[in-house]
């Protein structure tokens, strides 16, 4: 049987085209979904010219808001600190 990693990497058909992957999981608190998501962001992230990974977009968003989210997105993804202010 395979890893959940493994599954996962096999259904985003990575070999097969140029396109953009978006990856949601979802279920009940406590089941592993962070830990899934990031061991599969670490396993595959180098095959791409830009990445990003927030672990958590609704506690930022409840922080920071709307544009939080967007800086931390564009940061993680060019590598650089942008001046966003709405």
């Amino acid at each position: 049987m395979e890893s959940p990693v493994e599954e996962l990497e096999k259904l985003l058909l990575l070999d097969l085209t140029d396109d953009v992957r978006i990856v949601g999981i979802c279920g009940m608190g406590g089941i592993g979904k962070t830990t899934l998501a990031t061991v599969l962001y670490d396993r595959i992230s180098h095959q791409f010219d830009a990445h990003c990974f927030i672990d958590n977009v609704s506690k930022t968003y409840r922080h920071c808001g709307q544009i939080g989210v967007l800086k931390q997105l564009l940061h993680q993804t060019l590598n650089e600190d942008l001046q966003i202010c709405n």
